[in-house]
């Protein structure tokens, strides 16, 4: 399957990687990396992340050290909600 990201996931990824590099770069990388392979890994098992059907209908979730990976499998590709550090108000961030 074919995995998208979605515009407000883009932003999630891009604010999450900035912040991470102003304390560590190398460490943002590492980070960018592991969320790449998670999302091929999505590609190749749709349903590996557990069902959250209190955000909406088919949502799923991943975790990536403290973040989350939000999603939806579609027709014919993953299509990447958010990504939302897992220390904060899930469900409020989730919906803003």
């Amino acid at each position: 399957m074919k995995v998208v990201v979605s515009s407000r996931a883009y932003r999630d990824l891009h604010r999450i990687y900035l912040f991470s590099a102003e304390r560590n770069q190398s460490a943002a990388e590492a980070l960018a990396a592991e969320m790449r392979q998670r999302f091929q890994n999505l590609a190749n098992f749709p349903f590996l992340g557990r069902a959250r059907p209190d955000l909406g209908p088919d949502v799923r979730r991943l975790t990536v050290g403290k973040h989350l990976i939000f999603y939806r499998t579609e027709q014919n590709k993953i299509l990447i909600l958010r990504v939302i550090d897992g220390r904060m108000d899930v469900e409020a961030e989730f919906r803003r």
